[in-house]
């Protein structure tokens, strides 16, 4: 397998939404090499989504929110480790 290097350990919230678009973006702009993506786009849409909510929620200060917004953080990096596999295993396959 080829290895994806994530690099999302040390990113902030904001930074983390962002990569998860990027990411989101690429897999949508090179759907020919990316036929079936693993997660689906609209998964991974709909956790960066949640992200953003729960960093909105957090804001206002609740330990509950903030307790989601780490899950949710979890959730998506989870998910972009998921679809950097996904990436490689396709790159082997093209290779």
């Amino acid at each position: 397998m080829v290895q994806i290097k994530v690099g999302i350990a040390r990113l902030n919230d904001g930074s983390m939404v962002a990569k998860a678009g990027t990411v989101i973006d690429q897999l949508t702009a090179n759907a020919a090499l990316f036929p079936a993506p693993v997660p689906s786009i609209a998964v991974l849409t709909a956790a960066k989504n949640a992200l953003v909510t729960a960093m909105g929620e957090a804001e206002k200060g609740s330990k509950a929110a903030y307790i989601e917004l780490r899950a949710w953080r979890r959730t998506v990096e989870d998910l972009l480790h998921q679809a950097a596999s996904y990436v490689g295993n396709c790159l082997l396959k093209t290779s």
